[in-house]
C-alpha cells in the first residue's frame, strides 16, 4: 500500500515539529542551545548549528520571530502551522500503523469477522428494540444526534462507533451476545483500521447509525434488524473495495 506523499513525515519534519512544540510550550524566547538540550530528552540529538539554520528558515517563513539575543518565539502563523504539522504527524503515524495492521490481517479475515458481527448485531438491534428502557432510547438518540455535529477526528469517530455498538448490545439484555460482541469489536487497532478504511472510501458513518437508532427507538424489531444488517454490509463492501484498490485481493 502506497501512502500519500503529502502525508509522509520526514526526519526534518520531526525535528521541526519538536522545535516548534518546545517554543510553543516556552514561557519566553528560547535559543538554539537550550533547544538542543531539551531535544535530548526526546532522544533527538541535533547540534546547535543545525538548529540555528532551521530557526533562520523558520524566520524566513514567518513561523518564528527573533527577540534580540534572548532567542525566538513562535508567530501566530507559526502556531497555526504547528497545528497543521501535528495533524500531518498523526496521520503519518496512523498510516504506518495501518500498514502494520494490514500486513497481519487479510481481507478474508476481516470479512469473516464482519460476517459474524452482522449475524450477532442484527439480533442485538432486534432485541434492543424490544427490551430497551425509554431512558436508554432517549440517551441513544441524543448521543447520535449530538455526535453528528461534533465528531471530526478519526479517534473521536472510533470512540463514538464503539460506544454506539456497545450501548445497543447493553440494551439487548443478552449477556452472552454482549460479551461475544465485545470480544469482536473492542480491538482498538482493528476498529481504528475499519474507521480509517470507511473514511477513505467516503462513507457517511453516522448516517447509518441514525437509521439504526430510528428503527430501535420506533420499537420496530424487524426494521432495527434490517437497518443494522445494511449498516454492517456497507462496512463489508467498503473493506472489499478498499482492498481491491490497494491490490490486496483480485
Amino acid at each position: 500500500m502506497n501512502m500519500d506523499s503529502k502525508l509522509l513525515f520526514t526526519q526534518n519534519d520531526e525535528i521541526e515539529y519538536w522545535i516548534m512544540k518546545l517554543m510553543s510550550n516556552s514561557d519566553g524566547p528560547i535559543g538554539s542551545g537550550l533547544l538542543s538540550e531539551k531535544l535530548k530528552t526526546y532522544d533527538i540529538i541535533v547540534g546547535e548549528a543545525k538548529i540555528g539554520r532551521m530557526l533562520r528558515k523558520m524566520d524566513f517563513k514567518n513561523l518564528s520571530r527573533r527577540i534580540g539575543y534572548q532567542g525566538r518565539v513562535l508567530t501566530d502563523y507559526g502556531r497555526v502551522y504547528l497545528q497543521e504539522l501535528e495533524n500531518k504527524r498523526y496521520k503519518n503515524k496512523f498510516g504506518i500503523e495501518l500498514l502494520n495492521i494490514l500486513e497481519n490481517n487479510t481481507y478474508e479475515e476481516l470479512r469473516e469477522i464482519l460476517e459474524v458481527r452482522k449475524i450477532l448485531e442484527k439480533e442485538s438491534a432486534r432485541l434492543a428494540a424490544l427490551n430497551a428502557t425509554e431512558e436508554e432510547l432517549i440517551f441513544l438518540k441524543e448521543n447520535v444526534n449530538r455526535s453528528i455535529s461534533l465528531l471530526e477526528s478519526e479517534q473521536e469517530i472510533a470512540r463514538h462507533d464503539l460506544s454506539f455498538h456497545d450501548m445497543i448490545a447493553d440494551m439487548s439484555r443478552n449477556k452472552v451476545l454482549r460479551s461475544t460482541l465485545n470480544f469482536l469489536i473492542k480491538s482498538k487497532k482493528l476498529h481504528l483500521l475499519l474507521i480509517r478504511i470507511r473514511q477513505e472510501m467516503g462513507a457517511r458513518i453516522l448516517v447509518d447509525h441514525v437509521k439504526v437508532v430510528n428503527a430501535i427507538c420506533g420499537r420496530v424489531p424487524k426494521d432495527a434488524e434490517t437497518a443494522m444488517e445494511e449498516h454492517i454490509e456497507t462496512v463489508i463492501d467498503d473493506v472489499k473495495n478498499y482492498f481491491k484498490e490497494q491490490q490486496k485481493i483480485v
